[in-house]
């Protein structure tokens, strides 16, 4: 028996005496994740399916540690789908309580400072929870462990595709956008709710009346996709051998699914990108400050780029200004997928225009 198997033994053997969780859970969940590194792919898959298969079962306080366990064997490698299931079936009551926890103490943050010149900026939880804890008690408990189940659906969720689209079809939408302003963890999750998998993709460029059909996974933000665009479509040896710079390669692949080279850590933008009820009715796309409300900003994300006819699309242009960003990726467990399938006519592009000039306005 490897170290890794003997660790794993250990922990549920604890796990399934109720006696020994308070004292002996924590170190022995520590000691797994040191054991980590020496175990095989099949010991962390066995691990993880093991594991998961008490996160129903358990008290709040386990669950949510075993949930920890779970994320560090999945950014060792082991598989995040056998997570999938006991988190979408049990986290919806316990974030929809800590949301309720929270909301509570900001009514009472906004309460007493409604008299108040200067209200105070302090976080609510942190002002008022004591006092909430008081009347609601198991709302904050789940608050309490809120950090954790976060951490380790934040590792399921970054590693893959059928995570992220079991959770996306889960109940857990409403109840963690409403904790997403409220908790660190869950802003992230929120943020990979929102990520867009085998999302078709069209991409206009007016002024040269070039157009491509594109389909994009796992990107995170519109830095990212910004930098994407420009090593698929810029320069003689790109699909769209559109004018402009190209990022160095190391920032490419940094955006895609590499450490960030710190030689080579800042991207500027070659492109701004707009969203498609920026262009004129005769389907011409006028100077970028004209347009600016309808820009697609960089710290968005790709689900806010408008739909036309079903299809989120892009208009490319040059940058009125210069613009850098961070080489990298929010969720560096998270690769990116940004594909060209097909490249349109000059026809097809210019009747895509004209339709979107002409087209009612959302």
């Amino acid at each position: 028996m490897s170290e890794f198997q003997h660790a794993l033994d250990s922990l549920l053997a604890i796990v399934s005496d109720s006696s020994r969780i308070a004292q002996e859970l924590r170190p022995a969940a520590v000691t797994l994740c040191q054991k980590l590194e020496h175990a095989t792919m099949d010991e962390k898959n066995d691990g993880i399916r093991r594991i998961a298969g008490h996160l129903l079962e358990s008290d709040l306080n386990t669950s949510s540690l075993l949930t920890v366990c779970c994320g560090a064997i999945i950014e060792n490698g082991g598989d995040p789908l056998p997570l999938a299931e006991p988190l979408t079936t049990r986290l919806p009551g316990v974030l929809s309580q800590a949301a309720n926890f929270a909301e509570q103490c900001e009514q009472l943050a906004e309460s007493q400072d409604a008299d108040q010149a200067e209200p105070s900026d302090e976080n609510p939880v942190k002002r008022f929870g004591d006092d909430v804890a008081q009347k609601l008690p198991q709302a904050a408990k789940a608050w309490a462990v809120t950090e954790s189940y976060g951490m380790g659906a934040i590792a399921a969720l970054a590693h893959s595709k059928a995570v992220r689209k079991q959770f996306q079809e889960s109940d857990l939408l409403g109840a963690v956008a409403a904790l997403a302003r409220f908790h660190p963890e869950m802003h992230y999750v929120n943020m990979l709710l929102d990520v867009l998998d085998d999302e078709p993709l069209l991409v206009l460029h007016p002024e040269s009346g070039k157009g491509f059909r594109l389909r994009m996974s796992g990107i995170a933000d519109n830095f990212q996709l910004h930098t994407l665009l420009a090593d698929l479509l810029i320069g003689p040896e790109s699909v769209g051998q559109l004018p402009g710079e190209r990022p160095p390669q190391p920032a490419i692949d940094a955006a895609r699914d590499q450490p960030v080279n710190p030689e080579y850590d800042t991207v500027y933008g070659p492109f701004n990108l707009s969203n498609w009820p920026a262009l004129n009715p005769d389907g011409t796309l006028g100077p970028a400050g004209d347009h600016s409300g309808l820009w697609i900003w960089n710290e968005g994300r790709p689900a806010d780029i408008l739909p036309f006819e079903g299809t989120r699309v892009v208009l490319l242009e040059a940058p009125p200004y210069e613009r850098g960003w961070q080489a990298g990726r929010v969720f560096p467990g998270m690769v990116a997928e940004l594909v060209h399938e097909a490249t349109l006519s000059r026809e097809e592009v210019a009747d895509l225009l004209t339709r979107m000039g002409q087209a009612p306005r959302p």
